[in-house]
């Protein structure tokens, strides 16, 4: 189906009303969450053949995060969707006031390929407990993942309430040039870029989630191995691949040596003498950004 027809299915669905009503929300978050539990060992090889992910990585970063997301969600819908009463102006007296929260409507969602379901999914959990409708565009650099998502997504619900597009930037290119009442999208400083640009055309509120600088500043006063592995753990978890990892150290001069022998150490006690051969060290998502990352050492 054309995005147009699929956005204006959607429009039309959340004007009946149906995605208001809390209930719904709830059984909606919880028809999710069983949608993952019933899918788990797919998304687990998913993410294995993009990120080269161990099940014991996928589970704690990609999976367990979003149940946390919905039941968190679940838990506290009601009270985030109940009017709030609040002081009223002098001029307006004497009348009250209550601010109601509302759903905005049609949201998008763009998700990256570093976290390619945790990142494209949490923004769901929040997109269904404000009663909104929903389009998806997951990351075609992880293809698996996107594949399962949108296998999992199709499975669940129906297209008027949400959608996944599948493919690349012409897909993604089209998406941002229609209306959407939100757009939440998750990737690099640049793409950022171009996603506000177009959101600022029908201005639409954005969410943009984006890379970063993440020093970490190491005193002289510390535990040298509960930081050293703390350091590695951080680095190294999902390749590397994770906006907050430490993209370097400010290290006290006092430190330095004994601060970088312990993390060899540590390297080397978590992925063996060989981290090729470790079955809990991820991989870099496409050879492109392999050579990217070689170039910056080469």
């Amino acid at each position: 189906m054309q995005m147009q027809q699929v956005i204006a299915r959607q429009r039309s669905y959340f004007a009946s009303g149906a995605t208001r009503d809390v209930g719904f929300r709830i059984a909606q978050l919880r028809k999710l969450k069983d949608a993952i539990k019933a899918m788990e060992s797919e998304l687990f090889q998913a993410l294995k053949s993009d990120l080269n992910k161990s099940e014991f990585e996928t589970y704690t970063s990609e999976i367990a995060f979003c149940y946390e997301e919905i039941n968190h969600s679940v838990r506290h819908v009601e009270c985030w969707a109940r009017p709030t009463r609040v002081s009223t102006p002098l001029v307006h007296q004497p009348s009250s006031s209550r601010i109601i929260p509302q759903p905005k409507g049609v949201a998008l969602i763009i998700g990256p390929w570093n976290y390619p379901f945790q990142l494209l999914i949490s923004p769901l959990v929040g997109s269904i407990a404000a009663g909104n409708c929903t389009v998806m565009k997951a990351s075609e650099i992880a293809p698996a993942t996107a594949a399962a998502v949108t296998k999992l997504i199709r499975g669940a619900f129906a297209e008027e309430y949400i959608a996944v597009v599948e493919g690349g930037v012409p897909e993604t290119t089209a998406l941002l040039k229609e209306r959407f009442d939100h757009i939440f999208f998750t990737g690099s400083i640049p793409v950022g870029r171009i996603v506000m640009r177009a959101a600022a055309e029908n201005l639409t509120p954005v969410t943009l989630e984006l890379g970063g600088k993440s020093p970490c500043f190491i005193d002289k006063d510390i535990d040298v191995k509960v930081t050293a592995r703390r350091v590695v753990w951080g680095k190294f978890y999902n390749a590397g691949q994770t906006c907050v990892a430490p993209d370097y150290l400010l290290v006290h001069n006092s430190v330095k040596k004994p601060l970088l022998d312990a993390m060899r150490d540590c390297v080397k006690d978590f992925f063996g003498d060989d981290p090729k051969k470790s079955p809990d060290y991820g991989r870099i998502v496409s050879e492109r950004h392999f050579d990217r990352l070689a170039g910056f050492i080469g």
